[in-house]
């Protein structure tokens, strides 16, 4: 079931997709190219005319996406243990409420706490709820890259 996120406009979408555009060449390391620079130009234009949550939202999945750079601002570890109760009981409150915006703001916060293939695998299930799953199939890639023996990560990085 695909959370209520509300309407979204079509400058909206078209922001989503040049996002996550310009996120693969930044990833494949053309972040200084013209292609880049042109993606930048286009999103551009429909930033001044979204909603407030439209442009919170979109600064959001860019921060997430960054998660997913080799140069990533957050500093998840690699590989981890358990999750702290208190971060655990967070998560699993936001779930039963369906805010997934909260889930995906507690992995920013904690990023030293959460392990970066459960933190892309929890984005990316947050994302396809929240209705993007171009977005989604990008962090359950990146999870199985991180953790190849995790079925689970393979099964929901597949193309559906």
């Amino acid at each position: 079931m695909v959370a209520d996120v509300g309407k979204q406009s079509e400058l909206y979408r078209k922001s989503v997709v040049l996002l996550i555009q310009l996120h693969l060449l930044m990833r494949d390391g053309k972040s200084e190219t013209d292609e880049a620079d042109a993606v930048r130009d286009e999103l551009d234009a429909p930033w001044r005319h979204l909603s407030e949550d439209e442009a919170r939202r979109i600064n959001n999945l860019s921060a997430d996406l960054a998660s997913i750079e080799p140069d990533s601002p957050f500093k998840h570890p690699l590989k981890g243990g358990s999750l702290s109760s208190n971060i655990s009981d967070q998560i699993k409150a936001a779930r039963r409420d369906k805010r997934y915006e909260d889930i995906l703001s507690i992995l920013r916060d904690h990023s030293a706490e959460i392990s970066a293939d459960r933190a892309a695998f929890l984005r990316g299930w947050c994302y396809e709820q929240m209705g993007e799953p171009e977005a989604a199939r990008l962090f359950f890639e990146f999870a199985s890259q991180l953790d190849q023996k995790n079925d689970l990560y393979a099964v929901f990085a597949a193309p559906a």
